[in-house]
């Protein structure tokens, strides 16, 4: 199966937040975003990268379909959680679940 292609496609955030602003190891974050296209999309991609206060980080992306003219909302939730056994010396010791 292949993936439409849409070389005009327009989409724009109409909304974008993080729920809850901040928390410690273990909470549950949730991005709530809506996009609009006027042209429709073909398939695409979210990128997200998530630095926490230590300056480490993790990321993913979040695959969507073609989209026609419309307004779409997305909620991403992730959760962060601590590698007990991970030494922060040696690198990086969190890690976020998408």
């Amino acid at each position: 199966m292949f993936c439409l292609v849409n070389d005009h496609g327009d989409a724009k955030f109409t909304n974008f937040c993080v729920f809850p602003k901040s928390g410690p190891e273990g909470t549950t974050f949730v991005i709530d975003l809506s996009f609009r296209t006027v042209n429709g999309t073909g398939t695409g991609t979210f990128t997200f990268n998530v630095i926490d206060p230590k300056n480490q980080s993790s990321g993913d992306l979040y695959w969507f379909e073609e989209k026609k003219p419309g307004v779409y909302p997305e909620r991403i939730q992730f959760q962060t959680i601590t590698i007990p056994t991970c030494d922060p010396s040696k690198g990086r010791n969190n890690l976020f679940l998408f």
